[in-house]
C-alpha cells in the first residue's frame, strides 16, 4: 500500500545515491517490486518524484567519480612475469581509479541519458 511518508523517505535516500535495492532490503521498507509498482502506476504523482530523486542520485555518483579521479595515490604495483620474476613499479595508482569508477560510469549513459539531472532537456 502506497505511503507518502515512505515514498518521500525512499526518494530522499535515492537522491543521496543509495540504490533502490539497498533501500528496500532495510527492515520496514517495502519490497523493490512494490516501489516500482508505485512508479508505474504513478501513485499520488510518485513517478516524477522518483525520477528526480534518481537523477540527483546519479549526479551524486558522478561527483564521487570526479572526486576519485582527482585523488592521487602513490603505491607499488607488483607484476609477476612469466619466468617468475616480480617487477615492482612505484607511481600513481591510476588503475585503482579506473576500477572503482568503471561500474558507475558505465551505467551513467543508460541511467541518466541527459548527462545531468539539472539539464533542461
Amino acid at each position: 500500500m502506497y505511503s507518502k511518508g515512505m515514498a518521500d523517505l525512499i526518494c530522499e535516500r535515492l537522491a543521496q545515491g543509495e540504490s533502490l535495492n539497498a533501500i528496500c532490503k532495510d527492515e520496514g521498507m517495502p519490497a523493490e517490486s512494490t516501489v516500482r509498482t508505485w512508479v508505474l502506476t504513478d501513485s499520488e504523482g510518485f513517478a516524477a518524484n522518483y525520477a528526480r530523486a534518481r537523477e540527483i542520485g546519479y549526479e551524486h555518483h558522478a561527483d564521487a567519480i570526479i572526486d576519485l579521479a582527482d585523488q592521487s595515490r602513490v603505491g607499488v604495483k607488483r607484476t609477476t612475469k612469466g619466468n617468475g620474476d616480480v617487477e615492482e613499479v612505484e607511481g600513481d595508482m591510476v588503475e585503482r581509479c579506473v576500477c572503482r569508477s568503471t561500474p558507475a560510469s558505465g551505467s551513467w549513459p543508460r541511467c541518466c541519458p541527459s548527462g545531468s539531472a539539472t539539464s533542461s532537456t
